[in-house]
C-alpha cells in the first residue's frame, strides 16, 4: 500500500513540477516585458527583476498546474490497467485520494506563502531596484525621445552625452504648498541620494525660476533633490506581509478619525467637505481591504485544494484517457464559476455587504460539488 502511495504522489509531482516550471518560466517572462514597457527600463535591468516576480506568479500557477497533475494523473489511472490491478487485490480507489488532499493541502499552504513572500520580498526588491535604477532609466529614455515626463518632475534636453544632459529644461510640478519650479541648465547630472533614496539634480550654469516669486541665476554647479513617487512603501494590502497588517490598519484608522474630526467643524455644502468626504470614503474602503487580506490570502492559497477535489471526482468519473477534454470540463466550470464569485466576493467585502468569510463562498462552490463528486464515484 505505502508503495502505490509514493507511486501516486511520485506521479503527481513530476507532472506538476513541470508544468508549473514551464508556466510560471512564460508569465515571468510576460510581466517582466511589461513591467519594461510601462516603465521604461534597460534590457538588464529587466532581466534583473525577474526572479522578483515569482512569488506573485506562483501563487497564480500553483493551483491551475495542480488541477492539470491530478486531472492527468487520474485520467490515464482509472482508464487503463492501474485502475483494473488495484481493484483486483482489493483496494478501493477511494483509499488513493487522502494522500492526494494531503498533498493538494501541503501544496495550498505553499501558495499561501507565495502571497505573503511576495509582499515581504518580491515587491519591495523590485520596487528597490527600479528605484535605484531611476537615473540610467531617465538616461536611456532621454537618449532616444530627448523629453521625459514623470509625476514628480519632467525634463526636456537637447544631448545627452554619457551621463550628463546638455542644455536642459527642468520642471518641478507646484504640489500642496510648494509652487512649481522650473531650472535652465546648460549642463545637467543625475544621481541618487544613497540616504533618502530621492533624484538628486546637479545642474550648471544656468537659472531657476520659481513661480510667483522671482528668478535666481547660478553660474557655477548647484543641487536640486526630487522626491520621487513611490518611495515610501505603498499602504497597500498586497505590499504588507500579514504581520503588518494590524499596524497598517492602526494607521488608517488615526487617520480616518483626524478627518472625521475636520469634517465635524465644516459647513454643509463646502468644497472642503466634499474633498473630505471622498477622502473618507477612500480610507473606509482601503481599511476594510486591508482587514480582510489575511483571508483573502488563506481562501486563494486553498484553491488548490478545491480544484484538487474537482479534478479528481470528473477524473475518475470520465474514465477517459482525453486528459486535455476532462481539464476544460474541470476549467470551464472553474472559469465560469469560481473566478467570478472571487470578484464578487472581493467588491463585496471590501464594500463592506459581506463578512471577511465571504471570500471562501468562492472555495465552498468548488468543495461541494467536488465532494460530491467523489462520493458517487463508481467504485
Amino acid at each position: 500500500m505505502k508503495i502505490l502511495v509514493r507511486y501516486v504522489l511520485a506521479e503527481l509531482f513530476k507532472i506538476f513540477f513541470l508544468a508549473v516550471t514551464v508556466l510560471t518560466f512564460f508569465l515571468v517572462a510576460i510581466m517582466g516585458v511589461r513591467e519594461a514597457l510601462r516603465s521604461g527600463l534597460p534590457l538588464g535591468l529587466t532581466l534583473g527583476i525577474l526572479p522578483y516576480f515569482l512569488p506573485e506568479v506562483l501563487g497564480i500557477t500553483i493551483p491551475i498546474c495542480v488541477l492539470l497533475a491530478v486531472v492527468t494523473f487520474f485520467s490515464r489511472f482509472s482508464a487503463t490497467r492501474e485502475y483494473l490491478a488495484v481493484l483486483a487485490v482489493g483496494i478501493q480507489p477511494k483509499v488513493l485520494i487522502w494522500p492526494v488532499l494531503t498533498w493538494a493541502t501541503a501544496i495550498s499552504l505553499v501558495t499561501v506563502g507565495c502571497y505573503e513572500g511576495s509582499a515581504r520580498w518580491g515587491r519591495p526588491q523590485m520596487r528597490e531596484m527600479i528605484l535605484q535604477a531611476i537615473p540610467r532609466i531617465v538616461l536611456a529614455r532621454l537618449e532616444m525621445d530627448k523629453s521625459l515626463w514623470m509625476p514628480s518632475f519632467s525634463l526636456v534636453v537637447r544631448e545627452v552625452r554619457g551621463n550628463l544632459l546638455q542644455h536642459a529644461v527642468i520642471t518641478i510640478p507646484a504640489r500642496g504648498d510648494h509652487p512649481q519650479v522650473t531650472i535652465t541648465a546648460e549642463t545637467v547630472e543625475l544621481k541618487r541620494d544613497p540616504t533618502s533614496g530621492n533624484l538628486v539634480l546637479r545642474c550648471f550654469n544656468g537659472d531657476l525660476e520659481v513661480a510667483d516669486k522671482g528668478r535666481v541665476q547660478f553660474s557655477d554647479w548647484m543641487e536640486h533633490m526630487i522626491s520621487l513617487e513611490g518611495q515610501t512603501r505603498p499602504l497597500r494590502r498586497e505590499w504588507l506581509a500579514m504581520h503588518e497588517i494590524p499596524g497598517a490598519v492602526k494607521r488608517i484608522r488615526e487617520e480616518l478619525a483626524r478627518v472625521m474630526g475636520h469634517m465635524v467643524r465644516l459647513p454643509e455644502g463646502s468644497t472642503e467637505l466634499a474633498k473630505l468626504q471622498r477622502q473618507r470614503h477612500e480610507l473606509e474602503l482601503q481599511l476594510r481591504r486591508l482587514a480582510t487580506e489575511p483571508v483573502r490570502r488563506w481562501a486563494n492559497g486553498f484553491a488548490c485544494l478545491c480544484f484538487t477535489l474537482v479534478g479528481i471526482g470528473v477524473a475518475i468519473r470520465s474514465r477517459s484517457e482525453n486528459v486535455l477534454t476532462n481539464f476544460f470540463l474541470c476549467f470551464t466550470p472553474i472559469s465560469a464559476l469560481y473566478y467570478p464569485l472571487l470578484t464578487v466576493g472581493e467588491q463585496f467585502t471590501a464594500l463592506g455587504y459581506l463578512p471577511p468569510i465571504g471570500f471562501w463562498i468562492a472555495n465552498l462552490c468548488m468543495v461541494v460539488p467536488g465532494v460530491w463528486l467523489l462520493w458517487t464515484a463508481p467504485a
